[in-house]
């Protein structure tokens, strides 16, 4: 199950996918966002409280753990993700309108960019906290 888990702490430029950019729809359930909660809800064993910890994300039930289709939480999100984009990179990103996967995890949040999926040989989930302050990424294989 820890191979699953590559936590990283440094962030990298190349890792802001250029479609990542201040969107604010979200978008809908499918084999990928089942994919992502699957993976978040490994997150939640017994086992993964180093990493919850290191992701800052608070230990729930399953039932905690949702697919937002919020518009508020979605435009949120495309705003954190923009605003992350302008730190790492140090320019600001054009607006796009592609949706996000976005899943609420309690209190917390991650975002997926369905534009870099596949892009890399793993996909990228950022983590962000109760006030979309960021809290780290994991690759998801």
């Amino acid at each position: 199950m820890r191979k699953l888990f590559i936590p990283l702490l440094v962030s990298v430029v190349f890792l802001v996918p250029a479609g990542a950019r201040a969107q604010n729809t979200c978008k809908g359930a499918d084999s990928t966002s089942a994919r992502v909660i699957a993976l978040i809800n490994k997150l939640m064993a017994g086992d993964q409280a180093a990493a919850r910890a290191k992701f800052a994300l608070p230990l729930v039930t399953s039932s905690q753990i949702a697919l937002s289709a919020n518009p508020t939480l979605c435009a949120q999100a495309g705003t954190a993700a923009n605003a992350l984009t302008a730190t790492w990179t140090g320019t600001t990103p054009p607006t796009s309108s592609a949706p996000l996967y976005v899943f609420q995890i309690g209190s917390t949040f991650a975002v997926v960019d369905p534009a870099a999926i596949g892009e890399d040989p793993y996909d990228v989930i950022w983590f962000f906290g109760v006030s979309w302050n960021y809290s780290g990424l994991l690759f998801m294989a």
